[in-house]
């Protein structure tokens, strides 16, 4: 990946969804857990912090419909 990308990541660990800028490793804001980006595919890949949210936001919203199924 290009330098300076923002990625949309789930934590392998409690699934929170983050965006990153990171290209090795980056750490899960809700469980601490270290993440390994080399293992770990990115949902989303954008070039910009705004382009970003939108796409941290569509991917949250996909997985609360996943989840509400009755």
């Amino acid at each position: 990946m290009a330098r300076g990308l923002y990625k949309v990541i789930a934590c392998p660990s409690c699934r929170w969804l983050q965006v990153t800028t990171a290209e090795k490793t980056t750490t899960c804001r809700r469980c601490g857990r270290q993440i390994d980006l080399t293992r770990v595919r990115p949902l989303a890949v954008a070039r910009t912090a705004g382009e970003a949210r939108e796409k941290l936001l569509r991917a949250k919203a996909r997985a609360l419909r996943g989840r509400a199924a009755f």
